[in-house]
């Protein structure tokens, strides 16, 4: 009995180890990442009249050794008339489901910079669900997943039929200083400008009061990369845009 038993442990033990994952994935909610169970289904809402709307994801390395790690996107449901592509390090067309090369991640290392999926609906209002699938290369076994419910539905009349913008930042790249220019809807009651990192992190933002005007960011200390500034009215956002910061 006692054998059986010892045996048992053991036959666990090394189905276990033989499930555990290299890889972990986070999402970031209310500005701080937490972790993202396998499989788990998120919801990323837009509007149909403003372009597209984009999911950040960080992919931890949750060993001791560096890996090499792709991505493939697979279809769960996508409405006709959409589109959508993502981006692991480069960003790919909409023809491409997997990854081309791998992107080394450093052992505890989560890559926060690399992941984003875009998905643009294109006037067509309802829900696309988009599965994002990373693994070890090499080891298809050793994957972790998640979903994206992309959701978008338009603006009220009301709300098209107001004047809003958002200039092209500029200097586009920078390294030092960034200037925006915004114009807003009239009744509007709470406005600012925002800008995100690549995982949707806010890391500056400044509000307007003005009903058009320029808003200047100091960008000096961001990290080079790619980023997102926004136009956010009433609590939503209006419009968004990309900007480079490269010193």
């Amino acid at each position: 009995m006692k054998k059986f038993l010892l045996l048992t442990y053991f036959l666990s033990l090394a189905v276990y180890i033989g499930y555990s994952q290299s890889l972990i994935l986070f999402d970031s909610v209310a500005g701080q990442l937490v972790n993202l169970a396998n499989n788990a289904t998120v919801l990323k809402s837009g509007t149909t009249n403003t372009g597209e709307i984009i999911k950040y994801i960080g992919v931890k390395n949750n060993t001791s050794s560096s890996l090499n790690v792709l991505v493939k996107k697979n279809y769960i449901n996508i409405l006709p008339g959409t589109l959508n592509v993502f981006c692991w390090g480069l960003c790919f067309g909409p023809e491409v489901f997997v990854s081309p090369d791998p992107i080394s991640i450093d052992p505890g290392i989560i890559n926060v910079t690399d992941f984003s999926g875009h998905y643009d609906p294109y006037a067509v209002s309802g829900i696309s669900t988009i599965r994002y699938t990373f693994w070890v290369d090499g080891n298809t076994n050793d994957s972790v997943c998640f979903n994206v419910n992309f959701a978008a539905y338009p603006l009220g009349l009301d709300d098209l039929n107001q004047k809003t913008s958002l200039s092209n930042a500029f200097p586009n790249p920078s390294n030092y200083v960034v200037s925006i220019e915004y114009i807003l809807p009239s009744g509007s009651q709470s406005c600012q400008v925002i800008i995100r990192n690549i995982l949707g992190v806010i890391v500056k933002q400044e509000p307007v009061i003005k009903t058009s005007g320029k808003v200047i960011f100091q960008v000096y200390d961001l990290s080079d990369g790619i980023y997102f500034y926004s136009l956010v009215v009433n609590g939503e956002i209006a419009i968004t845009k990309k900007m480079v910061i490269k010193h």
